[in-house]
């Protein structure tokens, strides 16, 4: 995991790899740059829902598999309540990633 960012970038960078791999902080870092206007480093929780927003439409152009991009973007929700974040689900080895 990339150690650059906030804790909270930290955090999303965490479940990006889970489903993305090595390409997960690169992912999530243009997100931040590209879309949201701003350097990792200045990332919060108030930018959640923009950067699950962001995060949904790019995944859903990586796998027609919607139950895996759901699957991401509610790990990524789950950022926004006092709850951590839960473990991936099982998933069939054709589903194993989105990479």
């Amino acid at each position: 995991m990339t150690l650059k960012g906030t804790r909270f970038h930290q955090q999303i960078v965490a479940i990006a790899e889970d489903y993305l791999g090595p390409s997960g902080p690169r992912f999530i870092d243009r997100l931040a740059e590209n879309h949201l206007g701003k350097p990792t480093t200045r990332l919060t929780p108030a930018d959640l829902n923009e950067i699950v927003k962001w995060a949904r439409l790019a995944a859903a152009m990586l796998t027609d598999d919607a139950a895996l991009v759901a699957e991401f973007m509610a790990r990524l929700e789950e950022l926004s309540s006092s709850k951590r974040p839960g473990k991936r689900l099982a998933i069939p080895p054709a589903r194993q990633s989105l990479a």
